[in-house]
């Protein structure tokens, strides 16, 4: 995936990836399940886990974010247009390269994937990401520590 670039303020409920320049490094699902590009969405993706590999029953959502350029030209693959609705894919699926889209283009947010484990509402539907409390801790489905400060001597890597 890339070298990890710890939240700012460090955060449990997602993770950032960086890549080099915008536009070239991959974005890969990184489990199986249906992926949702919302009509709106210039940047971002989810994907819906029907089981969640770490607590077996529970459906949780990956979604996907900051791919496009700063001006929101995506650089999501074009078998995913906005409006995609529960599309299987397999994980390992090209979808997308890293970006630096922020809404703003005079204030892009650099080259990087953030990446969020989102919790279900109980009725098949994903919750705001943008609150905390509708996130899971993404550490132990991308085998990292919780946080930088947990692990100071070196950078952590994406296994």
């Amino acid at each position: 995936m890339g070298r990890f670039i710890p939240p700012r303020p460090p955060s449990p409920g997602n993770r950032h990836f960086a890549g080099t320049e915008i536009g070239v490094t991959a974005v890969i699902a990184a489990y199986p399940g249906y992926l949702t590009r919302q009509p709106d969405w210039k940047s971002s993706l989810i994907i819906r886990v029907p089981d969640d590999p770490i607590q077996a029953g529970r459906q949780i959502w990956v979604y996907y974010t900051h791919m496009a350029d700063p001006q929101g030209n995506s650089f999501i693959s074009s078998k995913f247009p906005a409006g995609t609705s529960e599309v299987f894919v397999e994980a390992g699926t090209l979808l997308g390269y890293q970006g630096d889209y922020s809404g703003d283009p005079n204030n892009p947010v650099g080259v990087h994937l953030h990446v969020s484990i989102v919790k279900d509402d109980g009725f098949g539907k994903f919750t705001n990401e943008l609150k905390i409390e509708n996130t899971y801790d993404p550490s132990p489905y991308f085998g990292l520590p919780l946080n930088a400060n947990e692990n100071t001597d070196t950078i952590p890597m994406c296994k």
